[in-house]
């Protein structure tokens, strides 16, 4: 991988593997950050991580006692899944660490700059998404 989406991988990989976390890993457990209780095909849609290998970091992460389900209420019947509080102060101590890489990252660019890469950004998604068909 290169370019900027390589340097924001490899940026998480230096934050998270001193933690035992892959990217992939700590990407999956800060998707439960803002939503603190969601199943296995809600982490599918929001997640670029294909079904197979989405299960099998789940079930590792549950193994590893960082994630567990949860009794509530998915309206389709799967369970849902939540952060241990191992799991919670795992990702909190290691998006820490991220956000310092990202601000190391982003040293000398301006906030006309980061508008365009922004407005850029948005605009890759939007086409990416427009060809996965979810638009």
């Amino acid at each position: 991988m290169e370019g900027l989406a390589g340097a924001v991988v490899a940026g998480i990989e230096r934050q998270a593997s001193p933690q035992g976390l892959t990217a992939v890993e700590f990407t999956l457990m800060r998707a439960f950050v803002h939503s603190p209780a969601r199943t296995i095909v809600e982490l599918g849609e929001t997640l670029p991580i294909e079904a197979e290998q989405l299960g099998a970091l789940v079930r590792a992460l549950t193994e590893r006692g960082l994630l567990r389900t949860v009794a509530a209420e998915t309206g389709n019947g799967l369970p849902a899944l939540a952060l241990t509080q191992s799991g919670r102060e795992l990702v909190w101590r290691v998006d820490m660490r991220v956000r310092a890489e990202e601000t190391r990252l982003l040293a000398g660019v301006g906030p006309e700059e980061m508008a365009t890469l922004s407005a850029v950004a948005s605009r890759i998604v939007a086409n990416h998404a427009a060809l996965e068909g979810r638009l």
